[in-house]
């Protein structure tokens, strides 16, 4: 069941942009929360990464000092994440498609697995106005987010810094 709630919740959430009027009465369809390099980070993202946190944590919605404190940790982890994928594009990092295609498959499958049957996945992607080709491209994206970063990690590793911590600091 949770599994069938975070996919409507997804699919929700990037089919559906926020609307609100500003001071001015003028439509606002999003605000741009944060910007790194070229990639802008939504208040949308951030709302929505906070929602499902929360319901992953089990952390009541209406506790607002949570909720906040939850809002300011998916900000903040935006944020490293889109550093990351910057310096990864940079760098000219490359993803392999089969690699891709792998990991693609495996978020599906996982998926999948949430449901009783087929025909219960698909009523619910149905219901949200999703398609199986939709669902794998945004999946193929988030994919290929998470690769370019490992792939980052992995080439750029000996660079950081190694940081050593006593058993008195544990």
């Amino acid at each position: 069941m949770p599994v069938r709630l975070f996919l409507l919740i997804l699919i929700a959430f990037g089919t559906v942009a926020a609307q609100q009027r500003d001071s001015e009465g003028r439509l606002v369809l999003d605000e741009i929360a944060a910007v790194v390099g070229s990639e802008i980070i939504l208040s949308s993202e951030i709302k929505m990464l906070t929602i499902q946190t929360a319901q992953q944590e089990g952390i009541d919605a209406s506790d607002t000092t949570a909720m906040k404190a939850l809002s300011q940790q998916m900000m903040e982890r935006e944020i490293g994440k889109n550093i990351l994928l910057h310096h990864a594009r940079e760098a000219k990092i490359e993803v392999g498609d089969d690699e891709l295609s792998q990991m693609v498959e495996n978020y599906l499958n996982q998926l999948r697995r949430g449901y009783k049957s087929e025909a219960d996945f698909q009523r619910d992607m149905e219901a949200v106005g999703q398609t199986l080709v939709g669902l794998k491209e945004m999946y193929r994206e988030i994919s290929r987010e998470e690769l370019l970063s490992q792939n980052f990690l992995r080439e750029n590793s000996h660079e950081l810094p190694q940081v050593k911590v006593t058993e008195e600091e544990a």
